[in-house]
């Protein structure tokens, strides 16, 4: 290998950096694919490059962005399919939660990103929620798409509120095809706690993600204006709380909110547990029933 390196005129190093440079614009293009998605949702007649001058992604420029979203059916002239027909990124995990019968929590965790404006610009949010009760764990602001840090940071939050040291592969972390959940700092985190990764291909893959995102941006989080990163947070600090302590939840049983349905189910044996369903998003109830 080393007289290789030497013929083509590169050392390792220099290749190492270059294939760490093409892996991060990877990460950062996909995740700007998602973002494009959720604001065509807002505005759906704005041009990619009205969107570019708004968002001011680091690391892309005018001509590749709009290129990317052209490439993916995002342009105003295209109709979208409801999919990205193309990725550049570096890889992708498959999707581990399809059909999967849950009864307890702290066997899928979801992840999603998604944007509210700051200033003249965009703040940008990574939750994570427990699938299984709703509960979510974590919430981190940010003010810029360099997100896979932000993502991290939301994983080791939920980790904490949790507080078991290894999950021995017995908890599936899934996300929508975001470059943030394939980032070297993610998998470094997923693989210390012993957590599975998992992938949508579309949207519909991650529904519950994009509800819950749904939720605290429409319920909570567009009712004010936020100056800086640092006031989103604390919104979504107050935001999380409310949602998991006082919010009736019309998914769970009983309509409990998440913290009340965790606590509901910490009395019961595993067996009277309800079972969730995770291809058909419903519930089949167990020989209990939560109550108040």
């Amino acid at each position: 290998m080393k007289h290789m390196y030497s013929y083509i005129g590169i050392s390792r190093q220099g290749l190492w950096v270059w294939r760490q440079r093409v892996d991060r614009i990877a990460e950062m293009e996909a995740q700007v694919l998602m973002l494009i998605e959720q604001i065509r949702k807002d505005h759906s007649r704005m041009g990619l490059r009205k969107i570019w001058e708004w968002m001011r992604p680091q690391a892309i420029g005018r001509d590749r962005f709009i290129e990317l979203g052209v490439a993916n059916g995002l342009g105003i002239a295209h109709r979208r399919s409801g999919k990205r027909t193309t990725w550049s990124g570096s890889g992708r995990f498959p999707n581990r939660i399809a059909g999967l019968e849950l009864t307890h929590v702290n066997q899928v965790w979801v992840s999603d990103i998604s944007y509210v404006y700051v200033g003249d610009g965009f703040g940008y949010f990574t939750v994570i929620m427990d699938l299984y009760s709703r509960r979510v764990l974590s919430g981190i602001a940010s003010d810029s798409l360099h997100t896979e840090l932000t993502s991290e940071a939301a994983l080791r939050q939920a980790l904490k509120v949790r507080g078991i040291p290894n999950y021995e592969q017995a908890l599936i972390i899934h996300s929508d095809g975001g470059g943030q959940y394939y980032s070297q700092s993610f998998r470094q985190v997923t693989g210390r706690y012993g957590l599975v990764n998992s992938m949508g291909k579309t949207v519909y893959e991650n529904a519950a993600g994009e509800r819950v995102i749904g939720i605290l941006k429409l319920e909570y989080l567009l009712e004010a204006r936020y100056q800086n990163v640092k006031h989103l947070q604390q919104r979504l600090d107050k935001t999380l709380w409310l949602y998991n302590h006082e919010r009736p939840h019309g998914s769970l049983p009983s309509g409990l909110s998440p913290v009340e349905f965790e606590q509901a189910l910490a009395g019961w044996p595993e067996q009277d547990h309800p079972i969730y369903q995770t291809s058909s998003y419903q519930w089949e109830p167990g020989s209990g029933k939560p109550s108040r």
